[in-house]
């Protein structure tokens, strides 16, 4: 009998608790709902919330939000000069922790639009028919952050000129306290498009998948740091007739952007095979990327770009030559950090032949006077900047392509004229051809130009004395 009392007690216990936890969480979704609305209201005004109701419930809460898209239109004698804002209601369901989700949470919650502009309801219902365009769900954490999956519904229709199919996309994002974002991840397997015409054919992109984690850097919430890859698998396109067909397979991109001290740097790699027509591109492969960008300047740009942009009274009133100013003055901050920009490499690999090239552009002691008196005086302008650029490329591979692209466009491939341009530009020293491979070195520092080691004078670039091959800066992957 005390046993059977005790399990009683025990389970009333159990109910109790889980019904204040409950309780107290439902009003914690409430709270943080409406934090997020507050933070939209803090970056922009183009979208705003004209009308939220939130009903809080035991087990689960709704909302209905009313956004209004767009500004107010300026009215010139009582006639309004533009359109008025749109505006597109939301309905929120959410189910209260602490378990939401089938996990351990605060809450979750779905989230679909009510009602579109009318505007958009015509083209959404030949787009989607009766199914959702969008729909969210999200999951929230205990401490703060939160998951969210956008899913966009999958497309499907026909018209007398195309017919477009595809999977839904899906993108997936995590945010902490601050509404600031950690993650994400976009999938969206297969897009098919058939096209009557003119240009009849057929597109077909598949296997779409990026992601990243970031973080963010600096005051912007723009502004955003972190490692990304993504891979599409393929993207095709088959002529009826009259066009050309068009491959590119494999495609693969890895990104980072981060900190080196006070600057910021970035670097993207790619990988793809290309077919055009009959020119088959076996692999080509680049990296491009920056570094020496002031980090503190960088955020005050985002921060004027991004609050002018995205506010309509600023939209409307803001003094657009002041505003140019800030931008300047901004912008010159960025270059103390001795920005350089760079084409690491860009190759090439043809009928098992691989050329590349590459290039970089740096800022020795640019500054912002430099930049406004650059138009008046571009010769002054081009002595703070320090440019590096190389070619290495198979002459095997030149003719090669000569004569893909030659057969592609039907004309013949005139291999005498291309080999005595080569020479020529052998004579001239803009080239050199060692035992088959065509090579160029080219720098520039202080406004003197070297082209493979000798100096090279440039009208108007003045007497300067060409550096010495050992500090000219070198190309990438030099």
């Amino acid at each position: 009998m005390k046993k059977s009392v005790v399990a009683i007690a025990s389970a009333v216990v159990l109910v109790g608790a889980y019904a204040g936890t409950t309780f107290v969480v439902g009003k914690q979704v409430g709270q943080r709902s409406q934090e997020a609305w507050d933070r939209l209201a803090a970056r922009t005004d183009v979208v705003r919330v004209v009308d939220r109701q939130f009903k809080g419930g035991f087990m689960g809460s709704s909302e209905h939000v009313t956004l209004a898209i767009g500004c107010e239109p300026e009215v010139v004698d009582g006639v309004p000069m533009g359109s008025k804002p749109v505006q597109i209601k939301i309905r929120t369901d959410y189910r209260h922790g602490p378990i939401a989700g089938g996990q351990l949470a605060l809450g979750s919650a779905t989230t679909q639009v009510e009602e579109w502009p009318l505007t958009a309801q015509a083209p959404l219902k030949m787009l989607f028919g009766d199914r959702a365009p969008v729909e969210v769900k999200t999951v929230f954490g205990f401490g703060g952050k939160a998951s969210s999956t956008l899913t966009v519904g999958a497309v499907e229709f026909n018209d007398p000129s195309s017919h477009v199919k595809t999977t839904p996309l899906v993108v997936s994002a995590d945010v902490d306290g601050q509404g600031r974002l950690h993650g994400y991840r976009l999938r969206w397997d297969e897009v098919n498009a058939k096209f009557q015409g003119e240009k009849a054919g057929e597109l077909k992109v598949s296997g779409v998948d990026f992601s990243a984690t970031t973080q963010p850097l600096g005051t912007s919430p723009w502004l955003y740091g972190g490692d990304g890859t993504g891979v599409i698998r393929q993207v095709t396109f088959t002529p009826q007739a009259g066009s050309t067909a068009f491959a590119l397979n494999d495609l693969k991109i890895k990104s980072h952007t981060g900190v080196q001290g006070e600057t910021l740097e970035a670097s993207t790699e790619m990988s793809a095979a290309l077919k055009v027509g009959e020119i088959d591109i076996e692999r080509i492969e680049a990296k491009s990327g920056y570094k020496g960008l002031n980090l503190k300047a960088l955020d005050e740009v985002m921060n004027i770009a991004m609050k002018s942009d995205l506010r309509c009274k600023t939209i409307k009133e803001e003094d657009p030559v002041k505003r140019l100013a800030e931008l300047q003055a901004s912008v010159g901050k960025l270059l103390t950090g001795k920005p350089e920009f760079s084409l690491d490499y860009l190759k090439v690999t043809h009928k098992g032949q691989t050329g590349q090239i590459a290039y970089s552009l740096a800022a020795d002691g640019l500054t912002a006077d430099d930049l406004q008196t650059g138009a008046a005086n571009p010769m002054a302008l081009m002595n703070k900047l320090v440019v590096a650029a190389s070619l290495d490329v198979p002459e095997a591979l030149v003719h090669s392509l000569g004569e893909a692209v030659a057969k592609q466009i039907g004309q013949p491939y005139q291999k005498e004229a291309v080999s005595g341009s080569i020479q020529q530009g052998v004579v001239m020293g803009m080239i050199t051809n060692d035992k088959g491979r065509i090579k160029s070195d080219i720098s520039m520092k202080k406004g003197a130009v070297t082209v493979n080691g000798k100096p090279m004078p440039i009208p108007g670039m003045g007497a300067a004395p060409a550096p010495a091959m050992s500090d000219a800066p070198a190309a990438p992957g030099q």
